[in-house]
């Protein structure tokens, strides 16, 4: 039996009524003919609406739909057209692991993309139960180049503080300076300067090229090849400049290399 009406809305020709369904308590219908009617009630899942032709339709309130009794895992055809929606969770019962539905349309359109949030330890591996990495923990010759983070233009990764400290991109005047070549200087450069009867002379650092500390110089007596390397009193200055002397003139050549 259906009791009258509890209330009528004037202005939306729209009535309520109790209803004989314990599940669905309260029924609406259009004044005009009491046609177009449902009926509003609750289940142990939460509420629900009873349409005309009796079929039934949850009221999600927000909610999404979720699958906690699944015997396998989801794929891209679980999708919006089976109701599933960003963040709905999936259970695989049988594998013991859960999913959560991230995004749609990737790659395909419609495609659902799962993705699994149940990682085990062993999945995750042994640095996942530590809170701090140290240096023993990550394997020899793993970290490759690409996985450097990018350094600008023209850089080499060092220290040149003069201590202990963390590495960081060094200009080429930081690297220039930490070898102690001078800028434009080439790879072992080498001077030959002449000396002809004479007791005493000077090469400024500017004329030989070798830099300010070079590697040696060494005096060759004779006018012409083969020459004999001689003992004469050499003097670098600090900043490069090379000075000879000796007790009676001498001939030969002054081989610097830097």
């Amino acid at each position: 039996m259906v009791t009258p009406w509890l209330s009528t809305y004037r202005n939306g020709d729209l009535k309520l009524r109790q209803s004989d369904k314990p599940e669905f308590p309260v029924q609406t219908s259009l004044e005009a003919a009491d046609t177009g009617y449902w009926t509003l009630g609750f289940k142990a899942d939460g509420p629900y609406v009873m349409f005309e032709n009796g079929s039934e339709q949850k009221i999600t309130l927000g909610e999404v739909q979720n699958n906690l009794t699944a015997i396998t895992a989801p794929t891209v055809t679980n999708n919006a057209s089976e109701g599933y929606a960003v963040n709905s969770v999936w259970i695989d019962t049988q594998a013991n692991e859960i999913y959560r539905l991230l995004e749609f349309d990737n790659p395909t359109p419609g495609d659902a993309v799962w993705v699994k949030t149940s990682l085990s330890v062993d999945e995750l591996g042994a640095l996942a139960l530590k809170n701090v990495v140290a240096g023993a923990d990550i394997q020899d010759g793993v970290i490759t180049l690409p996985k450097l983070a990018a350094q600008p233009p023209t850089t080499l990764v060092g220290n040149n503080t003069g201590a202990s400290a963390t590495p960081q991109a060094l200009a080429p005047a930081d690297v220039r300076t930490m070898l102690e070549v001078e800028q434009n200087a080439t790879a072992n450069p080498s001077y030959t300067h002449t000396i002809s009867a004479e007791s005493s002379g000077s090469v400024t650092a500017s004329t030989h090229g070798c830099g300010t500390n070079p590697k040696s110089v060494e005096f060759y007596e004779g006018a012409t090849a083969p020459r004999a390397r001689a003992r004469i009193d050499i003097n670098i200055a600090t900043n490069g400049d090379i000075s000879y002397s000796s007790v009676v003139p001498v001939t030969g050549v002054l081989q610097i290399v830097g």
